[in-house]
């Protein structure tokens, strides 16, 4: 009997496990009215009335078509750098990775003054990844 024991020591371990699992399931398991309310629960969502500015001044301020003209064409890609996202609004990011920070300036604005119904002027950011990490352009400096 002791042989036996020692021989399926660890299948009699597995077994008790098993057995008070089973235990704990049925002692504490899901029925089916908790288990609806867990998978059903309601998500969060703003309401109309959440949205509303509370006062004029509160009223944002932002167009999107007019401070944001670009983004349905972006990214925007040349030989050696990428536009890919606004910033802020008027305020584009230019990735350079091989072309020169002049090059690159010079044909986004040839691109940007492509689109006549612009009307104001963009800023551009240029992150030179070409460059030392700490090296203050690669951090992103504005383009005057």
């Amino acid at each position: 009997m002791k042989q036996t024991l020692e021989k399926y020591q660890i299948i009699i371990y597995l077994v008790l496990v098993i057995m008070i699992m089973a235990v704990i399931k049925v002692k504490y398991g899901a029925t089916e009215e908790n288990s609806k309310d867990k998978t059903q629960s309601p998500l969060i969502t703003p309401t109309v009335e959440e949205l509303k500015p509370t006062s004029p001044a509160a009223t944002p301020t932002i167009d999107p078509k007019d401070d944001y003209p670009l983004w349905r064409l972006l990214p925007y890609s040349g030989e050696g750098f990428v536009v890919d996202k606004y910033t802020a609004p008027m305020t584009l990011e230019m990735t350079i990775t091989t072309a020169t920070s002049q090059d690159a300036s010079k044909a986004v604005k040839e691109w940007i003054n492509s689109f006549p119904e612009i009307k104001r002027q963009h800023k551009i950011i240029i992150i030179n990844q070409s460059l030392n990490p700490t090296h203050p352009a690669a951090a992103g400096s504005p383009l005057p």
